[in-house]
């Protein structure tokens, strides 16, 4: 989203309003996508989501394990060490400082529809998440916290088909904590081959 967000190709959406943009994969015909954006929750447990449904940090974890205890309820309050100020690793050590974050996870429920048949969806398609501060920076990881996606329903990654006239629903799991302030975006990026553009659509997830 940095090439995008303070360009015109890029625009604030508002929730349970669609959006309708072009896309198209290299070569191939245009389509036209209808997307809503029908809710943004703040939700405590992981109700809604299986833990297949998360994405793996490293071959031997799985995010699900990271956010949540073995009741499903969210591991809310989390004590990391943050690098302040660099060390050349040589004469001198990283400054690092114990900070205390508190978690937040947002399920955004997004409906798509297209007038044409659309294989591999996510070529042309996909989701962002994101900290956008006042001064118009747009940050992962800060001082401030983390905003990131972290799974969603229905595919985990693998590609996805839709079928002209189905309407696709899928559900992300946004994780923003709660230090970052008003700052956590939602994005859907879609790109036209044929034109070679992408554009942007974003959603502020605290309103």
């Amino acid at each position: 989203p940095h090439d995008l967000i303070n360009t015109d190709k890029s625009k604030t959406g508002t929730v349970g309003t669609p959006v309708t943009v072009k896309v198209a994969d290299y070569d191939s015909e245009e389509a036209s996508l209808d997307i809503k954006v029908v809710s943004i929750s703040d939700q405590t447990t992981a109700d809604g989501f299986a833990k297949e449904d998360f994405f793996s940090a490293g071959p031997t974890m799985n995010l699900y394990d990271y956010f949540f205890d073995k009741d499903g309820n969210l591991i809310q309050e989390i004590t990391v060490e943050k690098q302040v100020e660099p060390g050349d690793g040589i004469d001198t050590l990283g400054k690092t400082v114990s900070k205390t974050f508190h978690r937040h996870l947002y399920n955004v429920k997004v409906e798509i529809t297209a007038d044409k048949d659309i294989e591999e969806l996510f070529h042309i398609f996909r989701f962002e998440a994101f900290g956008l501060s006042n001064e118009g920076k747009i940050y992962g990881s800060s001082l401030n916290g983390t905003v990131e996606i972290i799974g969603y329903s229905g595919s985990n990654g693998e590609q996805l088909n839709l079928e002209k006239g189905k309407t696709l629903v899928m559900n992300c799991m946004v994780y923003a904590d709660e230090e970052t302030g008003n700052d956590p975006c939602f994005g859907i990026i879609t790109a036209n081959g044929n034109t070679n553009e992408a554009e942007m659509t974003y959603y502020r997830i605290k309103e």
